[in-house]
């Protein structure tokens, strides 16, 4: 709800999402839950105020979703969770190196699924945040990290070229 404060639409929408846990139980609806669990994820990630805090938690959920949202059985959202766990890694405030580290492991998972045959949207913008991690990383060799961060952005831009070649090209 654009014109109502973030913050308490957020606090909201995590009441609802905890409360669907009553019925959306592992067991029962692992897919549900495990989505469920997701969109805690990104309810705590985006939270204004509190962030080393609530990405620790968002963490704790996308990892959750995991459990039940495996490369095997269900790749896309396995994907989109390695993703968003990426974002929350190199997001937090503290432990740079580690965390950028994680997140650097997290992208380069989702690339695994998210290639730009299957799901060039999806590619371009887990390339860009792989390229953003390593122009943020503080340790190792920086023309090395360099490097890779401009590979994966000219990646997203070959991406981004295509699809805009392909819209033409459909009309």
């Amino acid at each position: 709800m654009p014109t109502e404060d973030k913050g308490e639409n957020l606090k909201r929408a995590i009441e609802y999402y905890e409360a669907s846990l009553r019925v959306y139980t592992e067991l029962d609806y692992p897919y549900e839950w495990a989505g469920t669990q997701n969109n805690l994820g990104n309810a705590y990630a985006d939270l204004p105020i509190g962030k080393g805090e609530n990405l620790k938690r968002a963490i704790e959920y996308y990892e959750a979703s995991l459990r039940v949202y495996t490369e095997l059985d269900y790749p896309y959202e396995w994907a989109r969770t390695q993703n968003n766990l990426g974002e929350a890694y190199a997001d937090l405030p503290t432990g740079r190196e580690e965390n950028l580290k994680r997140a650097i492991e997290c992208y380069e998972e989702a690339l695994r699924v998210r290639t730009e045959l299957d799901y060039p949207y999806e590619w371009i913008g887990t390339q860009n945040n792989l390229g953003a991690a390593y122009v943020d990383l503080p340790i190792g060799n920086k023309g090395e990290n360099l490097k890779k961060a401009l590979s994966a952005y000219r990646s997203s831009e070959r991406g981004y070229r295509n699809i805009g070649t392909e819209k033409m090209l459909l009309g």
